[in-house]
Order: structure tokens, then C-alpha cells, then sequence
């Protein structure tokens, strides 16, 4: 679990809302997409993880409004996990962190 320290002080307000619920879903989305992708905005918009529940609500998909979402990078790589033979990871997971964590 992440501790309020451990969170940039650009998204502390957002994030201290968001534990105590009174943030909005799509707040509480967007500060879960930049964790997992280490508070890197446009890692989270590029987001190569289809398998995440919250994929279709990424910061950046837009997918109430039709025609103004994400549209998916061509040639959008992986990176290898050292651990683990032939372990792929989408590219903004962390390196070594459990398989399926967000």
C-alpha cells in the first residue's frame, strides 16, 4: 500500500480525497492509472495494458465520447522482466512487481 509520502505532491490533494471517498470515480481511475505507471501522465494515456479492468477508462480513452478516445500507438513495445524467463511486462508496470498487480 502506498503511503501518503510516497505521492508527488502535485496529486496529494486528489489522492487524500480518493482514500477518503469523496473523489469522484474518474478521479479515483486517473490517480490508480498514474501509480501503476509511476506518476508519468503520458505513460498512463499510452498505456499498453488491455488485460487491466480499467484500460477502457484510462486517462486519455474518452470512452463516453466517441471519436475523441485513445486511439492505440502503432508499434507499442514490451519490456522483458529480468525475472522470469520470458516474462513480458506492458510497458508501464514496474519491473519485478507481481504478475497481474496494478
Amino acid at each position: 500500500m502506498m503511503t501518503r509520502d510516497e505521492v508527488p505532491p502535485k496529486y496529494r490533494k486528489a489522492y487524500d480525497r480518493a482514500v477518503t471517498g469523496k473523489a469522484s470515480p474518474r478521479t479515483a481511475i486517473r490517480l490508480h492509472c498514474l501509480m501503476c505507471c509511476g506518476w508519468i501522465r503520458s505513460e498512463a494515456e499510452q498505456c499498453t495494458a488491455p488485460g487491466c479492468p480499467l484500460f477502457r477508462y484510462r486517462p486519455g480513452a474518452a470512452p463516453s465520447r466517441p471519436g475523441k478516445g485513445f486511439a492505440p500507438r502503432q508499434g507499442t513495445q514490451t519490456v522483458e522482466v529480468a525475472s522470469g524467463a520470458g516474462a513480458t511486462r506492458n510497458r508501464c508496470r514496474k519491473a519485478g512487481s507481481p504478475e497481474g498487480a496494478a
